[in-house]
């Protein structure tokens, strides 16, 4: 093992005699120090982190550096536990169950293992009535049972009887074998007995049914969720013990365990936050509640000061930073570090070796990526390095000159006095997945929604959705999206049919539909009437914009290819499909007006620089509007560089330069001796008169308000637009949504970035001197942001204290411009350490060394905002951070609170989009269409009343709306997602929703092979999906509206239109297909492969092209 490299040096010696628990060390080096503490005490240990990413961070390395069946994952359980209709992960709660059962059941099998939890998966408790009813069947090979006994008992714990397991919760009676599925468990176990003698106890593989390997007993777990606080009654009796914290568990079921809290002051206020979080929520939610007294609520979350009043034995404080205890009761590894990092830089690389290989290091390789061996062989070679290949990497090598490598896993390695070990990402920039070769499930837009978010059914109206729901009726299981409507009338959505469901967005509480009654189609006929006036408006605007003749761009020359040449990164394939959209659209005779969605630094600029050097390369003028001083300029700098070598002139207009100079530049550019002028609103003034404008580029479009927009109107008639967002702002959104615009959308992140280790609570001087001294210590500078301007400087004497050594600059919109350009100038170059500002830093700032960012008040700020504020970090490949306070939770509002959470939840890279679409739903559209349409449009939603306004717009322009065919399928077969397949609850969703909403086959078979690329062969059930799919896509061609197997007849299709000679020819070819002429069906005759979905398609198939 890896791991016994490290602990066979000395300063891991010294500290595991020292009996010091305050640990100060390198960030990389926590997962050996757990893995060292685990592997020297042999008792179970239960890690700590202030976030789920530094869970799943550590998780990583241990399984590189030792055995991986002893790390555990504790996510969190979420506040879902606590209300009506918002029903957990189930993956997380399998996770959790798997935890709690090596809990309970240590003290018998005396098996250590390590758990790592969040601060935000520790707060919920466990009462002690739920932990009572954790009652476990234990079977034991060789004993005798009641069958009937044991399968009603297995049902009784809550496990789904079907013909097939797939999936955890489920169990299967096959003669003498029991098929079960067990919600804690791996891999699923074969119960095999002889008559009522268990003769063997299998563990097998879910994807083969292959037998894995066998075991002499196994306990079958709960399935249920023991922190779901059902109607629990308070027990008058019972003290504080009644609940119980994981810590708790541990101390109670296993006795001595290791308590190790990464960054403690994190933690501590993580756990303060979350709860503040929760408690605010629940009282805001309070008719969604499971009890409605919410102090008999607080009793099932963590103490905030849990972890100050409680006392451990064996309890470790991991720090990061420079250790602060002035009485030095700490221990600090010193000599060993984490490795300097290479960023895919061969010379710095070899520079790194070369001094291990000078102070006597022995050198050790690991990673998994055989080319990348191959490459770092190569450059040895190259360089009269010695090295050899092996499979173990011991510490003793003959000659430290001879460097070690290793086709073993591993991240991150370290440095000491005798040993210099790398992993994969000390010496490159990021693993070697590029971004498309991983497919990813994702819904845009109005098709991703959660259990507990409204939705619309286009049939039935708005309601709740619930959560995915299965029902199994002899044997054959199928999924269900559960709708809650009115008087608690509940509808079962079969998920093939997921293309009918969206998210409502509109009023935060929207009046719920009644079932079984015609309110929902009145509703929608009253909208469509309101939207005549509308859409007759739109039409015009539409047809003009068909109608109006601009400029056709000439197809791409050598030099347009020489400047996207020297792009310096690789493109994203949506990058590049951006860049192809925007090119093809400059080439048509109609004006181009193109919405760009994109994430903030997934390479937007880049597609306006090709955008305007193909205007000005095409004798036309080019308009950048842009929100701030700082983003003119900086895009000026940019610009200039690239076209440097190209007669393309570029200039910026910004209150950094002079009046009499502003005057020079506008009388040049109305000449036409500029090609292309940035600027502010500047650039909007009457003196602007373009001499031949070709093209407008508006950046951060929802920075500008209704006059600036007003006065784009009046230049941008006949000329291409280019609109660039990370956020759009609703009426742009709106106007994509129902035709006006064209939308592109960049959702691929660029190579080398990683998401932002984001952080919400109540403002806290540690953190903040912690956050600051950290990003001091690896050369970075830090962002600190205050929404006010008064009180700015008191704010950097407060700054000054915390941290002595920090070179602080202040700056804000009021500052005199050229003294703004000169403090912006010596940060970048490294003068200061901090700056220290207002939010005029929120759009733009491209500077790749600033890797911290600190908000104060940020329930101040607007979503969109703080959003834009985050993404001025994480531009390059060290991990970034973002730390967003507020002051007391009093002082959160209900869409502040709202704001936070979306932060927090939306933290994945490429979240803009939905940022843009919470953002709406937060605020309500009443100001995007005006009080006249606000009512109708709440009253179906915000995407249902798009596609109202697009048929109104096409029958208008006098296009038949598109005739909408739903076809009802029912057959007898189990079709799902099994959740241990695709255990992302959001993933599968999105995957129903692309299989209900996908136009052709080649949709279908593409959808088939990335999925089963991602996630392994598709079990039985999914086929079954898939080819559902493939039956609707054909018959809907045909205008077939139901299949549906009748039980001794076969299946039924109808209606079947075909002529008399047509139908003889059918039964001709095959006897088992007779048409009714009267009913206008068929029946095929397939009782014996009923289930054979496969088989089903190409009959069907063959019935389509002959009919």
């Amino acid at each position: 093992m890896l791991l016994n490299l490290f602990l066979n040096q000395k300063e891991w010696k010294d500290f595991s005699i020292s009996n010091k628990k305050n640990i100060y060390a390198d960030e990389n080096l926590w997962s050996y120090i757990i893995a060292g503490l685990y592997s020297h005490t042999r008792i179970p240990t239960l890690v700590i982190t202030s976030s789920g990413d530094k869970n799943l961070e550590l998780l990583d390395d241990f399984n590189c550096i030792s055995d991986r069946k002893y790390f555990m994952d504790f996510p969190p359980a979420g506040e879902g536990i606590f209300l009506k209709n918002k029903p957990a992960d189930a993956g997380k709660v399998s996770q959790r169950l798997s935890v709690i059962k090596r809990i309970l059941n240590f003290k018998e099998k005396n098996d250590p293992f390590v758990t790592v939890a969040s601060a935000a998966s520790i707060i919920n408790l466990m009462s002690s009535g739920n932990l009572s009813d954790f009652s476990e069947i234990r079977l034991e090979k060789g004993k005798d049972y009641n069958r009937e006994e044991l399968i009603r008992d297995i049902t009784e714990l809550g496990y789904e009887r079907v013909s097939k397991v797939f999936d955890k919760g489920e169990f299967s009676v096959r003669g003498d074998i029991i098929d079960v599925f067990d919600l804690s468990s791996v891999n699923p176990v074969r119960f095999d007995f002889f008559d009522n003698t268990l003769e063997k106890i299998i563990f097998f593989d879910i994807s083969n049914y292959a037998g894995l390997y066998e075991a002499d007993n196994y306990e079958i777990s709960p399935n249920n969720e023991p922190w779901k606080i059902g109607s629990l009654t308070p027990d008058e009796d019972a003290g504080p013990q009644q609940y119980y914290s994981l810590p708790d568990l541990f101390g109670r079921f296993v006795g001595e365990f290791n308590l190790v809290i990464c960054e403690p002051v994190e933690v501590y206020l993580k756990l303060k936050s979350e709860r503040d979080l929760i408690e605010k929520s629940l009282n805001i939610r309070k008719d969604e509640l499971l009890l409605q007294d919410i102090d008999l609520i607080r009793n099932f979350l963590i103490p905030g000061d849990f972890f100050e009043n409680s006392s451990f034995d064996f309890k470790y404080n991991l720090n990061s930073g420079n250790p602060c205890d002035p009485l030095g009761e700490y221990f600090e590894f010193s000599r060993i570090k984490s490795q300097s990092r290479n960023f895919s830089n061969p010379g710095s690389f070899l520079e790194n070796i070369k001094k291990d290989i000078s102070l006597k290091r022995n050198v050790f390789i690991s990673l998994d990526n055989n080319e990348r061996i191959k490459k770092i062989s190569e450059l040895f070679s190259e360089n009269n390095l010695s090295f050899k290949t092996t499979e173990e990497l011991g510490e003793n090598t003959d000659d430290f000159r001879i460097i070690s490598l290793s086709a073993k896993r591993l991240l991150r390695g370290f440095r000491s006095g005798n040993i210099s070990l790398y992993g994969e990402l000390d010496i490159y920039e990021q693993l070697d997945r590029r971004s498309d070769e991983i497919y990813e499930i994702k819904a845009k837009g109005f098709n991703q929604f959660n259990p507990g978010d409204f939705v619309v059914h286009k049939s039935h109206g708005i309601g709740k959705y619930i959560d995915i729901v299965s029902e199994t009726n002899d044997g054959v299981k199928k999924d269900y999206f559960l709708i809650e409507y009115a008087r608690g009338d509940k509808l079962y959505v079969p998920t093939w049919q997921a293309e009918r469901i969206h998210r409502y967005i509109g009023d935060s509480e929207p009046v719920v539909t009644s079932l079984n009654s015609k309110q929902w189609d009145s509703l929608k006929t009253k909208v469509r009437k309101s939207v005549k006036t509308l859409a007759f408006d739109l039409a015009r605007l539409y047809a003009q914009r068909e109608a109006a003749e601009g400029f056709s761009f000439q197809p791409d020359s050598p030099w347009q290819k020489e400047i996207e040449d020297l792009f310096p990164f690789n493109e994203t394939r949506d990058q590049l499909d951006a860049i192809n959209t925007v090119k093809e659209k400059m080439q048509e005779a109609r004006p181009m007006d193109i919405l760009l969605c994109g994430d903030v630094g997934f390479g937007k600029t880049e597609v306006a620089i090709r955008a305007a050097f193909k205007a000005a390369e095409n004798g036309k003028q080019v308009l950048m509007l842009v929100p701030t001083t700082i983003l003119a300029d900086q895009h000026f700098n940019t610009f200039k560089s690239r076209f440097r070598n190209y007669p393309v002139i570029v200039d910026v207009i910004s209150r950094f330069r002079k009046k009499a100079v502003q005057k020079e530049i506008i009388s040049r550019f109305n000449a036409g001796q500029i090609d292309i002028l940035i600027g502010t609103h500047r650039i909007l003034g009457n003196d602007i008169q373009p001499k031949d404008l070709g093209l407008i580029i508006v950046d951060e479009e929802q920075r500008f308000g209704v006059n600036a927009k007003e006065k784009l109107k009046l230049l941008k008639k006949q000329v291409d637009v280019l609109t660039m967002t990370a956020t759009p702002i609703p009426r742009t959104l709106y106007m994509s949504l129902i035709g006006i615009k064209d939308i592109v959308l960049i959702e691929t992140y660029p190579e080398n970035r990683h998401p932002i280790k984001t952080f919400v609570g109540r403002r806290n001087n540690l953190i903040i001197k912690n956050a600051i001294e950290r990003e001091m210590q690896r050369g970075g500078q830090i962002y600190y942001v205050s929404n006010r301007i008064i009180g700015i400087d008191h704010l950097a004497f407060e700054l000054k204290k915390l941290v002595p050594s920090a070179r602080i600059a202040i700056t804000h919109g009021r500052l005199e411009g050229r003294k703004i350009e000169k403090l912006m100038e010596d940060f970048i170059n490294k003068k200061y350490d901090i700056l220290l500002t207002t939010s005029i830093i929120e759009s733009g700032m491209d500077i790749i060394n600033v890797n911290t960012l600190i908000v104060e008040n940020a329930q101040r700020f607007g979503l969109s905002q703080l959003y834009q504020l985050r993404g001025r970090v994480g531009r390059s490949s060290e991990r970034a951070f973002a730390y967003f306070f507020y002051t007391e939770r009093d002082s959160l509002t209900f869409n502040a609170l709202e704001r936070l959470k979306a932060l927090e939840e939306f933290n994945a890279l490429g979240s803009g989009y939905n940022i843009a679409l919470k953002d709406l739903e937060i605020r309500g559209a009443g100001e995007l269409l005006g009080a006249n349409q606000h009512g109708h449009m709440s009253s179906v939603g915000f995407d249902l009343y798009c596609e109202i306004i697009r048929e109104e717009i096409e029958a208008l322009k006098g296009n038949e709306p598109e005739k909408e065919n739903n076809v009802l399928i029912d057959l007898p077969v189990s079709a799902y997602i099994p959740k241990n397949y695709i255990k992302n609850e959001n993933e599968r969703i999105n995957l129903y929703k692309g299989l209900s909403e996908a136009k052709n086959m080649e949709e279908l078979d593409f959808l088939s092979e990335k999925v089963n690329e991602r996630f392994g062969e598709l079990p039985d059930v999914m086929k079954n999906l898939f080819n559902i799919s493939r039956i609707k896509i054909l018959l809907r061609e045909k205008s077939v509206e139901k299949v549906r197997y009748v039980a001794k007849k076969g299946i039924l299709i109808k209606p079947v239109i075909t002529s008399r000679e047509k139908a003889l020819r059918l039964n001709r070819k095959n006897k088992n297909i007779s048409y009714n002429f009267k009913e206008k069906s068929i029946i095929i005759n397939f009782l014996d492969s009923k289930s054979d979905t496969g088989k089903l398609f190409e009959i069907l198939k063959d019935i389509t092209n002959n009919i």
